[in-house]
């Protein structure tokens, strides 16, 4: 019977529904205990006939047990895992105890979740009914809320009750029931009509609450339901409705309030109740009788209470003496069970004071969890160990390994309050630098900078007589917090410090060359920098990420990319990104995407930049990474503003400047480069300076500045045009670029060099060998944008001196390939010269590329690389269907009907060759 719900049960319905028709979604149904959350869930699972149905109700007793959830909500499919890839068939098998543990990135089973249900799905339609949703353990929540995310076509309908609601998705909040279905509801459960008044007065001092009303339909008298007595005056309940099950349980005999505890206080079978309550000294009729008056029953050989709150009424009626003792009789019952995490558990909360036995066996049971990937229980499970152990090296150990597996949890803040006293106070040596190590990184994912380049620093000081690679490695960290801060003094010193260490690690030494040259020259000794920076380039152990860690590895590549070797970078990030999509390492793939999008951009694929940049934000919030996040978004904001979208680079790039002030990130490189890149390409020379000059390189002022930064060679450029006037300390950065000399291994910035020159070269032969110079050192180095940039700036040289038709070719040129990119403001730009010339037949602007979302611009961009779709799906971390549904709105959008068309189409939107077309046509380079 579900009386007052008409409204929220057709919404539920309506889900049910689209999942039959093959559409996904999410219905988060929210209330207090005890509004008829369970019931609403029970009327839909009745109504889903045809669809699979998994009706699983969280436990608060299984909230301390690591994938205790996941493992009764996959329990049927559990033989279909195999079909999975097999990275994530072996984590989740791992995870479920049904094979053993394998260490790696927690997000592998959250990916594996996802394909596992996608793939069930794909047979007959699924409703997820997931009851008491805030009691399921973290690990389990988290991955299907990731799952969760991510659904869209497969024909799954999940439905979660929590007492608080859960964004993003449709929420239905539970009101109580007004008084006609007060009236009918207590009338059901008492056996006798109730009088309109008194129905009233049950509404007032219940709030309508269902549960409240049920068991008043008990402890009231028929006469005071009639209307012929009062009720009593405060009504026998609260907004703690478990005191209404005090007088029910006040009627157990010891003996049964006793095993009515033990079942509380766990969710497993009856048997192990049984041995609890024998290690109890209770009869065995206790444990037997347990279901006496409808407070619980036995369903499959186990316990299932009539309502959660009977639960948590048990708990509160029983003494913390009486708790404990039934804990350790839990744990003794569990002896020699294959589910160790629960034994632990209640040898925990078995203690009062310290015990180093179970701090011992607390800590290996947090070793076994952290080799599950249940990161959170872990470290919750080590903190317990910590507080219990009267051994000061364990309670170090423990806050240590509770801080680390914190970290890995995504639980930055936590972690980092965990190591700090831990670690930081009472230990030495190799446990107090692996401490700051720890705790560096930590305050780096925080964008805690300056502090984490201490920490990270001074670890690596102490490895430095012992083990020089780790010290190596542990110096570049702290050179890339300095950079994520903008330090590029600090970053600069302790790259170089590194050159004296004498490491023989060809790639790490040559990522500190990099590292530090990129610091000298933004410090300006531009010499010595692009000394160094050759150097570094002609390291091949470094270009090609031999022997580097992933986050050293795409720190090289994001330097690399910073000093215009974007195709350097991708031949390094390329594969890390292949790789941690086979292998499911969503804990570092955000940063591989940022950086990746910064790369795709130099190059001119805008397209891909832009997609990259998404799914880096995108994925920085689903897998909780704030510092990630940040930065993807940051990175959305400019590409965005090389795209030429106005309104939609400010509104990014405020929501990016929105999460870096709520994570105190001191560093917001990409929203200001954003949006100096906006406003020099709308014409505003004075706006985009300001902007540039909150760049962390523009506050150096030195000339290497001008030709590392794009939007620097167009501020120069603007002002040797005689359009805008720098500051003296940047007009003096100027003069000095134009004299310096470049090296041959830096093309990109010896073509910004070239470009600056050809602008202020009085011969004009001289001034078009330059200019060509410039396109040919750029498209070398994979700058389309760049390339294509400087042939629109050549093209306005050439109109300016009166030679309109070869200014045509290479304004022409310019138009091509910067519509093809989809640089619209620029592309236009290109337009209006280009009738300046006397061009004919010229289009009224630079065609629309047509709106594709950035997940269905990574399909498509995948797709055109060859991949099928269920490649596809499983590279993006999306179901089967929904890639095909994406891809047939590509299909439309663009106007392509197979694969070949899509590649073709992409292809044709490459940039280069028309700018290598052009240089070769023309002549001239070099």
């Amino acid at each position: 019977m579900l009386l007052g719900r008409a409204a929220e049960a057709t919404r539920l319905l309506d889900l049910i529904e689209r999942a039959r028709r093959g559409r996904s979604g999410v219905v988060v149904v929210s209330g207090e205990p005890g509004v008829g959350k369970t019931a609403l869930i029970d009327f839909a699972v009745r109504q889903a006939a045809g669809l699979r149905i998994r009706q699983v109700r969280a436990a608060e007793a299984e909230r301390g047990l690591p994938f205790a959830g996941l493992s009764a909500l996959l329990r049927p499919w559990e033989s279909e895992i195999d079909e999975l890839p097999p990275v994530q068939a072996a984590a989740l098998k791992g995870s479920l105890a049904l094979g053993p543990a394998v260490a790696g990135d927690r997000f592998v089973i959250a990916a594996a979740t996802l394909g596992l249900l996608t793939m069930v799905a794909e047979r007959q339609p699924i409703l997820l009914a997931l009851d008491d949703f805030h009691w399921m353990d973290e690990a389990s929540a988290e991955a299907v809320l990731f799952a969760a995310r991510r659904l869209d076509r497969e024909g799954i309908a999940i439905i979660l009750s929590t007492t608080a609601p859960i964004p993003p998705w449709e929420r239905v909040e539970l009101p109580g029931l007004d008084v006609r279905a007060t009236a009918e509801l207590v009338t059901a459960h008492s056996g006798q009509p109730i009088a309109p008044g008194v129905a009233e007065q049950l509404v007032a001092g219940t709030a309508g609450n269902p549960l409240a009303l049920i068991e008043l339909a008990r402890l009231l008298d028929p006469a005071v339901l009639a209307g012929t007595a009062p009720p009593p005056d405060p009504l026998p309940v609260g907004r703690a409705t478990t005191a209404l099950f005090a007088p029910r349980l006040a009627a157990l005999d010891p003996g049964g309030r006793a095993a009515l505890l033990l079942a509380a206080l766990t969710d497993t079978d009856v048997d192990v109740i049984k041995r609890a309550a024998a290690g109890l000294g209770l009869a065995d009729s206790a444990a037997a009788g347990l279901d006496h008056d409808g407070l619980v029953s036995f369903e499959a050989g186990r316990v299932v209470f009539a309502h959660p709150l009977i639960r948590s009424a048990v708990v509160e009626q029983a003494s913390s003496a009486q708790i404990r003792a039934a804990h350790g009789a839990l744990a003794a019952a569990l002896a020699d069970s294959a589910c160790p995490e629960r034994r632990a558990w209640h040898l925990a909360e078995s203690v009062l004071g310290r015990d180093e036995r179970i701090a011992g066996e607390l800590e290996r049971m947090a070793d076994g969890m952290r080799d599950k990937r249940a990161f959170h229980l872990a470290s919750h499970t080590y903190e317990r160990a910590a507080e219990l152990s009267s051994d000061r090296s364990r309670y170090a150990r423990c806050r240590f390994q509770a801080a680390g597996a914190a970290w890995q949890a995504g639980e930055f803040a936590r972690a980092r309050d965990l190591v700090a006293p831990a670690g930081i106070v009472g230990t030495a040596g190799a446990e107090l630098a692996e401490t700051k190590c720890v705790l560096g990184g930590i305050e780096l994912f925080l964008g805690h900078t300056g502090s984490a380049r201490r920490l990270l620093a001074e670890s690596a000081a102490h490895y430095r007589p012992l083990d020089l690679e780790v010290a190596m490695q542990h110096q570049l960290d702290a050179v890339l917090a300095a950079y994520v801060g903008d330090d590029f003094a600090a970053a600069a010193e302790l790259a170089l410090a590194t050159e004296s260490w004498g490491c023989r690690h060809p790639a790490l030494t040559g990522l500190a060359r990099l590292l530090a040259g990129v610091g000298v020259l933004a410090c300006g000794d531009p010499e010595r920098g692009a000394r160094l920076l050759a150097d570094a380039v002609g390291t091949p152990e470094l270009l090609g990420g031999a022997g580097l860690s992933g986050r050293h590895a795409i720190h090289a590549a994001h330097e690399l990319v910073r000093i215009g070797l974007p195709l350097a970078a991708k031949g390094i990030l390329d594969p890390i990104v292949e790789r941690m999509r086979a292998e499911t390492e969503l804990g570092m793939l955000p940063y591989a995407l940022h950086v990746a999008a910064v790369a795709e951009a130099r190059t001119g694929q805008l397209d891909a930049a832009y997609a990259a940049a998404e799914e880096s934000a995108r994925l920085g919030l689903e897998t909780g990474n704030p510092l990630w996040h940040y930065r993807g978004a940051s990175v959305v904001a400019f590409v965005r503003a090389l795209r030429g979208e106005e309104t939609e680079c400010r509104e990014a790039a405020a929501a990016a400047r929105d999460l870096g002030a709520a994570m105190g990130s001191t560093s917001g490189r990409y929203i200001a480069e954003a949006l100096a890149t906006l406003e020099f390409s709308l014409g505003n020379g004075d706006a985009a300076l300001e902007h540039a000059m909150a760049v962390g390189d523009f506050q150096q002022c030195s000339s290497a500045v001008l030709l590392s930064l794009p939007v620097a060679v167009d501020i120069a450029e603007a002002q040797l045009k005689g359009v805008a006037q720098l500051p003296p300390a940047l007009a003096a950065a100027l003069d000095r670029t134009l004299a310096t000399e470049i090296a041959a291994e830096l093309p990109g910035q010896a073509a910004g060099l070239a470009r600056l020159r050809a602008l202020v070269c009085e011969d004009a032969d001289e001034a078009e060998k330059l200019f060509g110079y410039a396109v040919d050192c750029y498209t070398a180095a994979g700058l389309a944008l760049d390339a294509a940039r400087t042939l629109l700036s050549w093209g306005e040289w050439l109109r300016r001196h009166g030679r309109p038709a070869a200014a045509r070719t290479r304004l022409r040129a310019a138009w091509t390939a910067l519509a093809g990119m989809g640089a619209r403001l620029w592309a236009a730009r290109a337009l209006a010269e280009l009738r300046a010339t006397g061009a004919k037949n010229l289009p009224t602007a630079a065609p629309d590329a047509p709106s594709l979302t950035p997940q269905e611009l990574q399909v498509a961009l995948t797709v055109a690389n060859g991949a099928t779709n269920r490649e596809t799906a499983g590279a993006l971390f999306l179901s089967t269907k929904t890639v095909e549904m994406h891809l047939t709105q590509v299909y439309r959008k663009l106007g392509v009907r197979s694969r070949t068309e899509l590649a073709r189409r992409f292809a044709e939107r490459g940039p280069a060759h028309h700018i290598r077309r052009t240089a070769q046509d023309s002549g001239v380079g070099r």
